[in-house]
């Protein structure tokens, strides 16, 4: 399963529709950030892991699900 199916899956179930979504990637277009945001992903974040960025989308995305 791709991560895009994934995101299809958390989206399109009720108990899992308003998670919010940090896509981790090796994806280097722009097209599947694009793709990956319009079908519902918070954020996005590319591969090498920096893990401070990765915790900083994090906090971001689980702030603004709060509201």
């Amino acid at each position: 399963m791709t991560g895009q199916e994934v995101l299809q899956r958390l989206r399109g179930a009720v108990p899992t529709s308003g998670l919010p979504v940090v896509v981790l990637t090796g994806a280097t277009d722009d097209r599947t950030e694009i793709e990956l945001m319009e079908a519902g992903a918070d954020d996005y974040v590319h591969k090498p892991l920096q893990p401070e960025r990765l915790i900083a989308r994090i906090r971001g995305a689980l702030r603004r699900s709060e509201h």
